[in-house]
């Protein structure tokens, strides 16, 4: 409500100011946010809800060149934040603004982590991100990038730093045992690829398992690297955004719901009900789990995710944050 206050006063540097309060990454979250605060508007018991998305587009768009916030005097305290996604990003912003000395531990060799690494550049313009990582960078923020950490780094920096955070995401890609499961791509392996300019062999026919945006980026990145027919698929209603499905049916892309699936074979992908979806490759994008092998064991987990405690520590002076805690959206 602040900042859409703000927009509608024509202030929209004051806006994006107040933003930033609590997130570093205003410009990223106006274009690619999947606003579940709209699906909650209390606009809707009217007419619509308010496009708040929209507005925050607005602001960044508008804003000029807003200053950096001031940071607290130095408390002498160091911590290392291990991941360089939104979620540690965000923490070290938070810190560094509290005058505590921030590094940020990447085991890629840009920042940015999934925003960098899988989302599409036609999604976000990848000058507003650099933008976005190098005002982190100017708020005093050690970046130390190619730096992947074990057990043994693990060991190293809680003994060199005041606190850590756990904030490495997820990347695991999440894949059901179904027969023929090993014939799967991960969709954010694939992604990652993309991204990356490796430019992975994709055949002609492609069948996507889930039609969230993820699937939806799957299936334009297959698109855009040569695939003649991509169909999606899911067990309920596609949960991605209707211009990003309306993308992918324009490219000629197919989405079928509900789909359950049985088994992969080398023709394709087989449904429960015996229906042969024909394909050479199935990708799957239905969310990732975290790699956790470098923490010590016994720290306590619900399935592959940690349980941090009420002060988000998972050890003493270790914190986890992000979606080493639970699946969860950029915002």
């Amino acid at each position: 409500p602040g900042y859409m206050a703000l927009v509608g006063e024509g202030r929209c540097a004051d806006a994006v100011r107040l933003i930033r309060k609590d997130n570093p990454f205003p410009v990223s979250c106006a274009y690619i946010c999947e606003h579940p605060c709209e699906a909650r508007c209390r606009r809707n018991m009217i007419d619509d809800a308010i496009n708040i998305r929209g507005l925050k587009r607005f602001a960044v768009d508008n804003a000029g060149d807003v200053p950096q916030p001031a940071c607290a005097p130095s408390t002498g305290k160091k911590v290392a934040v291990i991941g360089g996604g939104v979620g540690g990003l965000t923490a070290a912003w938070q810190l560094a603004r509290m005058g505590h000395e921030v590094t940020v531990y990447e085991a890629d060799a840009h920042m940015g982590g999934k925003l960098e690494q899988v989302i599409p550049r036609e999604r976000l313009n990848h000058d507003l991100l650099l933008k976005e990582l190098k005002r982190i960078e100017d708020m005093g923020v050690h970046f130390v990038t190619n730096h992947p950490v074990d057990a043994e780094r693990f060991a190293e920096l809680r003994k060199k730093h005041d606190a850590l955070i756990v904030a490495t995401g997820g990347h695991v890609p999440r894949i059901f045992p179904w027969p023929g499961h090993e014939r799967i791509v991960g969709g954010i392996d694939f992604l990652k690829a993309v991204n990356r300019g490796q430019k992975p062999e994709v055949p002609e026919s492609v069948v996507v398992i889930g039609c969230g945006n993820a699937g939806m980026d799957a299936a334009a990145g297959a698109y855009a690297m040569g695939a003649e027919s991509v169909t999606c698929i899911d067990v309920q209603r596609p949960a991605a955004f209707a211009h990003e499905i309306a993308h992918i049916e324009n490219l000629g892309g197919k989405l079928l719901w509900p789909v359950q699936t049985r088994e992969i074979t080398d023709n394709g992908l087989i449904t429960q009900d015996g229906t042969l979806i024909p394909a050479e490759m199935v990708i799957i994008t239905i969310g990732e789990s975290p790699d956790l092998s470098y923490l010590p064991e016994g720290l306590e987990k619900f399935r592959d995710w940690l349980v941090p405690k009420a002060d988000l520590s998972v050890m003493d002076g270790v914190f986890a944050v992000g979606d080493v805690i639970k699946p969860g959206l950029l915002v």
